[in-house]
């Protein structure tokens, strides 16, 4: 079994897909409280950080998978993109959501997949 963790999990679109792939999520970190509770009901048993990526280090992902680190084979997500749409205002890095990507690498670094 291949192991995933997912950040910016929204409804779990990505992450089943990943699952078909054959990877298994093991945690999920989501801050709307509307793909919380979408994760919760589809997956109860799914350990789930409700909170802001800023806010979360890699210790706390992996203790709540009961993982370590190196044994996860994927950390998976989309942060947000809209700061990089053309169709938007187009603030890139200025936009608060524009910098999530730089925690979404933070995580990755950190849990050595």
């Amino acid at each position: 079994m291949l192991k995933s963790i997912s950040l910016f999990s929204g409804a779990m679109g990505l992450d089943l897909g990943l699952e078909d792939a054959g990877f298994e999520t093991q945690v999920a970190v989501e801050i709307d409280r509307w793909c919380q509770t979408t994760i919760k009901t589809n997956r109860p048993e799914l350990p789930l950080i409700a909170d802001d990526i800023r806010a979360v280090d890699a210790r706390t992902i992996l203790d709540a998978g009961r993982l370590r680190t190196g044994s996860v084979d994927l950390v998976a997500g989309g942060p947000p993109c809209q700061s990089f749409s053309t169709a938007g205002k187009r603030s890139s890095i200025s936009d608060v959501r524009g910098g999530l990507f730089q925690d979404f690498a933070r995580i990755v670094e950190e849990i050595q997949p």
